[in-house]
């Protein structure tokens, strides 16, 4: 069965850095795990990397945040901890400015994985944009996500995306 695992978003801003917190950091080894299980099966692991320009505080959303997130490549912007060393370079990596990769759902609808599965931060912000932009690039594929290997701040709103996820008919484990 041809498959891709995806994470989303799981750079050092979000885990430990500026915009990170604890269940972030709780969620690495199950993460790291879940890739060397697909890289077992050799399956296909993409990566999306949240990416802004200095102008992000200009655009709708970014005046919604008090301080600039991930501008430019910096340390901060890197994948986090074993994860970084986790992605080889041939792994897909989608750069993104908005909560869901545009790029992310080309692909994804012009391959034909059979199962997609999601892990990262935050969930109830980009693993449910981006579990809404797979399910919407491959209808017929099993979507799936892991709540072991995803994490929000705000546990109310982590409850609030597993259930539209589950409502959406995205399996979650």
């Amino acid at each position: 069965m041809k498959k891709i695992l995806i994470i989303v978003d799981y750079q050092t801003e979000f885990v430990n850095g500026k915009f990170g917190f604890l269940q972030a950091e709780n969620i690495e080894n199950n993460i790291a795990e879940k890739i060397k299980e697909y890289r077992k099966d050799n399956a296909t692991i993409a990566f999306t990397l949240d990416t802004h320009k200095d102008k992000v505080l200009y655009q709708f959303s970014g005046k919604l945040y008090s301080a600039k997130k991930c501008v430019g490549k910096h340390h901060e912007w890197r994948l986090f901890g074993e994860i970084n060393e986790l992605c080889k370079e041939n792994d897909p990596c989608f750069i993104k400015s908005s909560f869901a990769s545009m790029e992310l759902f080309e692909y994804l609808r012009k391959k034909d994985f059979k199962k997609i599965e999601l892990a990262g931060v935050s969930a109830d912000i980009c693993v449910l944009a981006n579990a809404v932009i797979a399910k919407t690039a491959c209808p017929s594929s099993e979507i799936i996500v892991d709540r072991s290997c995803i994490a929000s701040e705000n546990e109310k709103l982590l409850e609030s995306a597993i259930n539209i996820m589950e409502s959406m008919k995205i399996i979650v484990i």
